[in-house]
């Protein structure tokens, strides 16, 4: 897998690094140190902001990992982590991930940028699940807060 993100969209590009990343994580059985120095040499143009939010969505993801797999368990029983392909898992825990740990990002935005990047790495029946799942742990995690009037 190589980026393709195209026009100076840095946290596109960190998204997208972020997941080569993980799903290497899942395939090699890689912590999260090890993907860097495999990732970030192959991919040396990488913009400084986008190696930053990768570097964030990995730590996220590894600090995180008993939340997501609970979290995940929880919201859709049905379809076990283990059970999914590794592209569907970290794609998952990718999101879930940017949901506990990226507090600044507003959750429609961080559903969309994993929906895009389901539609361009995984099967379209993922996207489904995908946005399921982060939708019920979007709610969940970060309540919308009732409008005042006034």
């Amino acid at each position: 897998m190589s980026p393709r993100v195209k026009g100076g969209d840095w946290r596109r590009e960190g998204r997208e690094a972020a997941l080569h990343m993980v799903y290497a994580m899942e395939i090699n059985g890689q912590n999260p140190r090890q993907a860097e120095l495999w990732y970030w040499p192959l991919h040396p143009g990488a913009s400084p902001e986008a190696r930053d939010l990768a570097q964030r969505l990995l730590q996220d993801t590894e600090s995180n990992a008993a939340a997501i797999a609970e979290i995940a368990g929880r919201v859709c029983p049905q379809y076990p982590l283990a059970g999914m392909a590794p592209i569907d898992r970290a794609l998952l825990k990718l999101g879930l991930a940017e949901l506990l740990g990226q507090r600044d990002t507003p959750p429609p935005v961080i559903i969309d940028e994993s929906l895009r990047l389901c539609h361009t790495y995984a099967r379209p029946e993922m996207k489904k699940l995908l946005n399921a799942v982060l939708d019920a742990a979007q709610r969940e995690l970060r309540p919308a807060r009732p409008r005042q009037n006034g």
